[in-house]
């Protein structure tokens, strides 16, 4: 008989916020920090339904003020603080933030395609790339995974 352990693993759930009033409106969001509209206050409802029989040791978000109020009711139903970590942040779209990125805003949609094209390492002008949030937001889960061994 082996005395060899099997590993135990840690569970996550993400999950995207709900819709927020920049979505509404059709605008680039990126790290703009906006409400969720009615129906992303819905879909928070939803979130906590789903997770209800899940057993939750912690909930971590951005910083955003749409991602506190999506976990808010799961917070709320399982009794557990928040934890807000500015490295889980949406990517920075600099100057595309708050704008359309449709023939309303020629410019914006000009820098978007360029964007599109190259994900991973373009930058839009006062943003931040792809690479540099997979960077951000992998250390932060990273550092969530060790301080939540086998939860």
């Amino acid at each position: 008989m082996s005395s060899e352990r099997k590993p135990s693993l840690t569970t996550i759930f993400l999950a995207r916020h709900g819709q927020s009033e920049s979505n509404n409106q059709k605008l680039i969001t990126g790290q703009l920090d906006v409400h969720l509209s009615e129906r992303g206050r819905e879909q928070s409802e939803s979130l906590a339904r789903c997770l209800a029989d899940e057993p939750l040791a912690a909930i971590y978000t951005s910083a955003l003020v749409r991602t506190v109020e999506t976990a808010q009711p799961t917070a709320s139903a399982k009794q557990l603080a928040i934890v807000s970590l500015p490295a889980l942040n949406e990517i920075h779209l600099g100057v595309l933030q708050g704008r359309h990125r449709d023939e309303r805003d020629t410019q914006a949609q000009m820098l978007w395609a360029q964007w599109q094209a190259d994900l991973w390492n373009y930058r839009v002008p006062g943003g931040e790339t792809f690479t540099e949030l997979a960077q951000r937001a992998g250390q932060a889960l990273e550092d969530i995974l060790q301080r939540h061994r086998e939860q």
